[in-house]
């Protein structure tokens, strides 16, 4: 059962990382941007924000759909800030607003999970709140064991170390949140890996067979 499990997860992704290979249009949206350049913990106003048409195919994940001027309006009245520094004519994603206090889970957006996942002191030692990172899991599947990215450009909200401990607070959908327990449930090992804060693509999903 584990490892059909494991397998219809896996082809699952692969499935959906080839239908968006095989889409032959792209359709346009108006997705929010930002009209200068934002730096971290600034108040997000409306003179920051303008919304331009491009298509889904170009479009950021997660970025912010404008359909009229109440989906700018969620931004700028409840009071979102910058979590990281954001350039101008960047598509402003949901992981890169913060809202609240300076405690890690009161940074989550409506709509958006707080997940928490126990790390090694290495991973501890180099990721940062603000930081982004891809979530790689080795699964020991029949006939052959597999690895593959798992989630990827996943907003990092904070690290501490409890108990001797370190956990890692993570941003996160809410689909995304329950992928994310069930491969810690069911993968042999699950690797958080650093990538660049600029680094915003969303690639391809590639499964590495290993052989043993």
């Amino acid at each position: 059962m584990k490892n059909k499990i494991i397998l219809f997860l896996v082809s699952t992704l692969l499935a959906g990382a080839v239908f968006i290979k095989a889409q032959d249009y792209c359709r346009p949206l108006n997705v929010v941007k930002a009209a200068k350049n934002i730096k971290a913990g600034e108040k997000i106003t409306r003179d920051e924000l303008f919304y331009k048409a491009v298509t889904d195919c170009s479009m950021q994940k997660d970025a912010i759909i404008y359909t009229k001027e109440a989906d700018i309006n969620k931004i700028t009245a409840v009071g979102f800030s910058a979590l990281i520094d954001i350039p101008k004519n960047a598509q402003i994603t949901k992981g890169m607003l913060t809202w609240g206090s300076v405690r890690a889970f009161e940074k989550i957006m409506p709509g958006w999970r707080g997940y928490s996942m126990e790390i090694g002191p290495a991973e501890a030692e180099i990721i940062r709140e603000g930081d982004l990172v891809d979530i790689l899991a080795y699964l020991d599947a029949k006939p052959s064991p597999v690895i593959f990215t798992m989630l990827q450009k996943v907003r990092v909200l904070g690290v501490q170390k409890q108990d001797g401990k370190n956990y890692l607070f993570l941003l996160l959908a809410p689909r995304d949140a329950q992928y994310m327990y069930l491969t810690e449930k069911q993968a042999e090992k699950v690797k958080v890996v650093l990538r660049n804060r600029a680094d915003l693509a969303v690639r391809a999903i590639a499964v590495l067979t290993a052989g043993k």
